[in-house]
């Protein structure tokens, strides 16, 4: 795999300068942003770059901004982002900062990915009706209480060929799902979004719905396949391959 530096290089550029389906994105000069298209939908600052001494000023510009956009945004923070300590800069200005996230990828091209190109031994199905949607958005709600039903609808819809959304079955039963999100400009696939009902947990879906999505990269010819892993499954992942490049939180706005 080439050095971690030059791999997050090229994640960074992407996080300046595409666009995601469903947003206006805008290149400023300290930072990037992802506007939704729909109000009911989170924006997103993607990419920052400035001097810590004007810190407390861009932040507050940006909530200014998207105040007056009348948008609720996320701002996702990198361990190598700059200016250091962004996210204590994002704290004292009252934001919430979620728990460290593992940033992790692996290289298709590598012989670290030959574990996941064995063939998917557990059923799975990727959404391509409303009856398969409806079991994506059930395992959704089951996990957390609520489904983006219309946010997927929308996306796949418009955007089909930027996102695939997979559903996990036992005994017929929707259990566990996950989407991936794919850019033809880009080197890399994102998986998010996984979850799995509780009664089916411990059952290897969570892995099966990885290599599923990873399958589906490799068809396409995506270089590098990224996820966002918590402590729980940043293990599973390491022995598969996966290596960590850095580390990630999700900041929000207090209120």
């Amino acid at each position: 795999m080439p050095h971690r530096d030059e791999i997050l290089a090229r994640y960074d550029h992407d996080r300046q300068w595409l666009a995601t389906p469903g947003y206006e994105h805008e290149v400023g000069e300290f930072v990037s942003r992802d506007i939704s298209i729909n109000p009911f939908w989170r924006s997103n600052v993607t990419w920052a770059n400035f001097d810590p001494a004007i810190a407390d000023r861009v932040i507050a510009d940006e909530l200014r901004y998207f105040g007056l956009r009348q948008r609720q945004f996320d701002w996702k923070v990198f361990g190598h982002d700059h200016p250091p300590y962004l996210r204590d800069h994002l704290a004292a200005a009252g934001f919430g900062v979620g728990p460290e996230m593992a940033f992790m990828v692996l290289d298709t091209w590598s012989s670290a990915a030959d574990v996941w190109r064995a063939p998917v031994q557990k059923e799975v199905r990727k959404v391509d009706s409303y009856a398969t949607l409806d079991d994506y958005v059930a395992v959704e709600e089951a996990v957390w209480d609520e489904g983006e039903r219309q946010r997927w609808l929308a996306l796949l819809h418009n955007a089909s060929e930027y996102i695939s959304l997979y559903v996990a079955y036992v005994d017929g039963e929707p259990a566990s799902c996950a989407r991936a999100s794919f850019h033809p400009h880009s080197a890399f696939c994102g998986l998010w979004g996984g979850a799995t009902r509780t009664e089916f947990r411990s059952q290897g879906l969570y892995t099966t719905l990885v290599a599923a999505r990873i399958h589906e990269a490799m068809s396409r010819s995506v270089r590098f396949i990224t996820i966002e892993a918590a402590a729980s499954s940043r293990p599973i992942l390491e022995r598969r391959g996966f290596e960590v490049l850095d580390t990630v939180y999700l900041c929000r706005p207090s209120g």
